[in-house]
């Protein structure tokens, strides 16, 4: 008997000194040189701002030179609507770009009237590490649609940032595969109307 009460002594110190570890390695500064250009929080250019840019502020032609200049980005196109100054202006990245913006995919923001509505940028930014920087969301959908796999879709909302967040990952749902789905952002964007409270979905199957 004595000798289980050694060994279960043991074990527990091995425990704590592991989760001591662990929350150590947490409070370790951590580069996060990549993520401050996707989830900026200076004051010159705070979320939904990137790139310089500031949906509701940038005008056309303050984001055609932003762009023009930039070193990440090799070119830009402005796809005209029928109102004047609308109209979507989409840009490809240069390979200079970040390691957490996905370079295969184009960008693109919305002008409306002359003035920046919304800018959207595809990542290679894990979900877990939104999560941790911004916490939970403030509202948001969850969906299903079957193609060639059964998958679930994410949609949600950051209020305070007037940011979108989307992602889609297999059913049934795993740990690694939610928390590791890389996002795609949509800066300037605020919640619709009938946005619920967020809810991550349950684990296994989706429905």
């Amino acid at each position: 008997m004595r000798r289980m009460r050694v060994i279960r002594r043991l074990f527990l110190l091995l425990v704590l000194v592991f989760a001591l570890l662990v929350a150590g390695v947490q409070l370790l500064p951590h580069e996060t040189g990549d993520l401050d250009t996707l989830l900026p929080d200076a004051d010159n250019c705070a979320l939904p701002c990137a790139l310089g840019i500031i949906p509701g502020v940038t005008s056309l032609d303050e984001a055609g030179r932003i762009l023009n200049d930039h070193p990440w980005v090799a070119d830009y196109q402005l796809s005209r609507s029928i109102t004047v100054d609308s109209g979507y202006l989409i840009w490809r990245w240069s390979g200079e770009q970040p390691t957490y913006i996905d370079g295969d995919e184009e960008a693109a923001l919305w002008v409306d009237n002359g003035r920046v509505e919304w800018m959207q940028v595809t990542t290679h930014l894990p979900f877990g590490d939104l999560w941790l920087r911004l916490g939970t969301p403030s509202g948001g959908y969850v969906w299903y649609v079957e193609l060639t796999a059964e998958r679930i879709f994410q949609r949600m909302y950051y209020k305070a940032y007037d940011l979108l967040v989307e992602f889609d990952v297999l059913c049934p749902t795993r740990l690694d595969g939610f928390w590791s789905a890389p996002v795609r952002l949509r800066y300037g964007v605020q919640p619709a109307d009938d946005a619920q409270a967020y809810q991550t979905p349950r684990w296994g199957a989706c429905r």
